[in-house]
């Protein structure tokens, strides 16, 4: 079951990167009308993608690993 979550958390962060990435495109290039709303959303979709790798990275950090120490 973490993996399946770990997945998730890694598409909703992908897909919240392109979708960034295309409305900053658009807040660039000036292609819609909404400018300010372009940037606002393309912020929020790179806080989204923030906020899944860092959970992805925190449920991997806490695991214990064993270490076979051989002599």
């Amino acid at each position: 079951m973490k993996s399946l979550v770990d997945v998730l958390l890694g598409i909703v962060g992908v897909v919240a990167l392109v979708y960034a990435i295309i409305r900053f495109y658009n807040f660039v290039t000036g292609v819609s009308t909404g400018f300010t709303r372009d940037l606002i959303i393309a912020i929020i979709g790179f806080v989204v993608m923030c906020v899944c790798a860092l959970a992805i990275f925190l449920r991997h950090s806490g695991a214990e690993e064993e270490i076979h120490i051989t002599q």
